[in-house]
């Protein structure tokens, strides 16, 4: 008897881990988006899962992923994940049905990631454990090969962090802090790692648009609050466009480039809201219709255009 009723429970979590994934939520019809956007949410005490929003609905895509990235066609995602034996992290390839295409392993631990424009390589902030302390690396991975091109190694009590590639796939942004230094800053580089441009200071995390024309970035220093700001190539202009409204929890540009999507992690749960870049105008977006209260942290969304 006591075995029945075992194999009862069992069919019966596993009939609610299926409905988890297939299922999706439906999303209060004034805080939906136009096209597709994957986020990381936390999952309590089991650690952080992928998310997608398409069709005014939200489904759970793996409960084992953080970072979540479109590659350029909309065709896959990409996350970091715990390997099989939940030792080592590697990053995971996957169709927007959750379907498992392929795993990177990467020579160092990867923190955080993009995709090229062709959805060949990925560019790759890694982190080396020594004895006496981390060392930073960046390097970009052929996907099918596996190969590894190292572009930066940084010393040690230098961190790196918030990588992204342009549209082009010439230029790659990212975020270093220095040692003893409580701020990062953001730069820009040429995909050989030779030219490095400072694009802003205190800024920590960024993001490209989708042409590849401006730069979208949080900046949270001394005497700001997590301000919103936008870099313009062909101007060489810096635009506020909000003022402390949140970002650390992840930016980046609708597929328009008019808008940008944060999460606002600062003060509890971490909460979506769409900025509009001309007028400032904010809303908060993605809430399920069954959730008066924001349950999970949802963070570091990545938006693509409906197709």
């Amino acid at each position: 008897m006591k075995r029945i009723y075992l194999t009862i429970i069992a069919l019966v979590i596993t009939a609610m881990a299926t409905s988890a994934f297939n299922t999706y939520m439906p999303v209060n019809p004034a805080a939906g988006v136009d096209g597709k956007v994957v986020y990381m949410t936390t999952l309590g005490s089991q650690g952080y899962g992928v998310k997608i929003y398409k069709n005014q609905k939200i489904k759970l895509l793996t409960d084992n992923g953080m970072f979540p990235r479109w590659s350029a066609d909309g065709k896959k995602i990409a996350c970091i994940s715990t390997s099989i034996y939940g030792l080592d992290l590697q990053i995971s390839i996957f169709d927007e049905n959750g379907r498992s295409l392929k795993d990177v392993k990467t020579q160092f631990e990867p923190k955080e990631f993009a995709w090229f424009p062709k959805g060949k390589k990925l560019a790759v902030i890694e982190s080396e454990k020594t004895r006496y302390g981390y060392i930073y690396h960046l390097a970009i991975y052929d996907i099918n090969s596996g190969s590894r091109n190292e572009l930066l190694v940084l010393d040690k009590g230098t961190y790196l962090k918030s990588i992204d590639v342009s549209s082009d796939g010439k230029r790659i942004l990212f975020a270093q802090r220095e040692a003893n230094n409580p701020y990062f800053n953001t730069y820009v580089m040429d995909r050989k790692g030779k030219e490095i441009l400072l694009l802003k200071e205190q800024a920590e995390v960024a993001r490209f648009s989708q042409d590849g024309k401006q730069v979208v970035f949080v900046v949270s220093g001394y005497q700001t609050l997590r301000d919103i700001y936008v870099y313009d190539f062909k101007t060489e202009k810096t635009k506020l466009i909000g003022n402390g409204w949140g970002g650390k929890g992840g930016v980046c540009f609708s597929p328009d480039g008019k808008r940008i999507l944060y999460s606002k992690i600062d003060m509890g749960p971490g909460v979506f809201y769409e900025l509009n870049i001309e007028t400032r105008a904010t809303r908060k977006v993605l809430i399920p219709q069954q959730s008066k209260n924001n349950l999970t942290s949802n963070s570091f969304p990545d938006w693509y255009t409906a197709k």
